[in-house]
């Protein structure tokens, strides 16, 4: 992760934190959001935030790149992160909520689609569980801290396909 944040400050000038702050997180609206004060930001899992700031940042991927009518990330970009990266590769090691998922930019494909996942997720290290449903076009996030990783992954899925099924039986 060094070598990539030093990378980022040698062609932009500017280090990862600030960045984030001015290309992500002040166009989402999210204003309590922060990597703290490590000399180096840790950008996968480093983030300090609340559940309205993921939200909004959730919102953003879910709307192609676009938050509150602005376009913060590319619609491209946001189609790269969810391709799937992983597919027919071994995979060494994944998180335990990961289980059996490919994996995309940052996010691990939950269900594979055409041009992009339908289904992403990237669970926390600490138990949060954030996804984006492409199919059916909604974004949830259950924000808690839960260090027992034993069952977290199958309660995810469970917790998802009842939101699911609420979500089909309304339609």
């Amino acid at each position: 992760m060094q070598v990539a944040a030093a990378v980022i400050e040698k062609i932009s000038g500017k280090d990862f934190k600030t960045l984030f702050q001015e290309r992500i997180a002040a166009p989402c609206g999210m204003t309590n959001t922060d990597f703290g004060n490590a000399k180096v930001a840790l950008a996968a899992g480093g983030a300090y935030s609340t559940p309205l700031d993921y939200i909004h940042f959730l919102q953003m991927i879910l709307q192609g790149g676009i938050f509150n009518g602005k376009q913060v990330l590319s619609k491209e970009s946001v189609i790269k992160m969810q391709e799937n990266y992983t597919k027919n590769a071994k995979i060494i090691f994944s998180p335990e909520e990961a289980g059996n998922m490919n994996y995309g930019l940052g996010e691990w494909i939950m269900e594979d689609g055409k041009e992009r996942a339908n289904v992403v997720t990237s669970p926390g290290l600490f138990g949060s569980f954030p996804w984006i449903d492409n199919t059916r076009r909604y974004a949830g996030f259950l924000m808690v801290f839960n260090l027992n990783q034993k069952g977290r992954r199958e309660s995810y899925l469970q917790l998802k396909k009842i939101i699911d099924n609420e979500i089909d039986a309304h339609k």
